[in-house]
């Protein structure tokens, strides 16, 4: 299966461009959910035992929240652990036709991920134009918002790039095969 996976494979898995989106992905994950359950904690130690007010912390908060959310989707995407319901799959005893329906599966996702995508793209010009901000500390939202696009842009390229190595999966052998990283 190692000579088929390199066959199949078009971009490096070992290579400073994967490994670096990787890092990039699982720093902010990191980051981002410290910070989650640091501010979470903090507002409410504030709130209850100080008896104070942490003015604007649901502005920090759904920030952060933000990228949370979405570099983790992405990094779902790239892992393939996001929510799936491949009930047809289960049920089709012939590799290559099971084979074929998760290829057209994969085609389909990929397809609503560059739709969203540019759903996504579209909110990013609308907040550059209007310029919205959040109510408490007047935090421009294009900065928690530019998440949405940046994850579902990730997504899109962890789709596209597992469509094209299915279809070559598919061309080769009649099977996919589900690599991990």
């Amino acid at each position: 299966m190692g000579e088929t996976a390199n066959k199949i494979h078009i971009i490096n898995r070992d290579g400073v461009f994967w490994k670096g989106l990787l890092l990039f992905q699982r720093v902010i994950m990191a980051i981002t959910s410290i910070m989650v359950v640091g501010l979470i904690s903090y507002g409410a130690a504030i709130r209850y035992i100080f008896e104070k007010d942490f003015y604007g912390v649901e502005d920090i908060v759904l920030l952060v929240a933000f990228w949370m959310y979405f570099i983790g989707g992405s990094y779902g995407s790239f892992r393939k652990t996001h929510i799936s319901a491949e009930v047809i799959p289960n049920y089709i005893r012939n590799k290559k036709a099971k084979s074929f329906v998760r290829l057209v599966v994969s085609v389909c996702t990929t397809l609503l991920c560059f739709a969203l995508t540019f759903w996504g793209f579209l909110l990013i010009l609308w907040n550059l134009e209007l310029m919205p901000t959040t109510p408490a500390l007047g935090i421009p939202v294009v900065c928690s918002q530019g998440a949405i696009f940046l994850g579902l842009l990730l997504m899109s390229f962890y789709t596209a790039v597992y469509t094209i190595e299915d279809f070559r999966s598919y061309k080769l052998t009649g099977e996919l095969f589900s690599f991990e990283d």
